[in-house]
């Protein structure tokens, strides 16, 4: 093997160690060990879950309270229809 394949082989390596200890080291291999320690992000998930949970609730409340305002104005308007049908009493 010549000199200039022997570099090539140790510059490949070189950088196959230093990607490698980067994942490791890095955020990757820090999620990796919490989650093989078990200490995944079960509380963040729960949180988010909390948060989702809360906006479908305020959701709700909202078309409950434009379901409440619909009616409202449908029976106003359907007074005002049905006043203009009826004779006036003594008329």
């Amino acid at each position: 093997m010549d000199d200039a394949t022997l570099i090539k082989h140790l510059a490949t390596i070189l950088g196959m160690t230093l990607v490698g200890g980067a994942l490791i080291l890095g955020p990757i291999g820090r999620a990796l060990a919490r989650r093989i320690a078990g200490e995944h992000t079960r509380t963040n998930e729960l949180d988010d879950l909390h948060e989702r949970v809360q906006h479908l609730e305020q959701g709700e409340n909202r078309v409950s309270e434009l379901e409440e305002r619909l009616e409202f104005t449908e029976r106003v308007l359907a007074k005002e229809r049905d006043a203009g049908r009826l004779p006036k009493p003594g008329a």
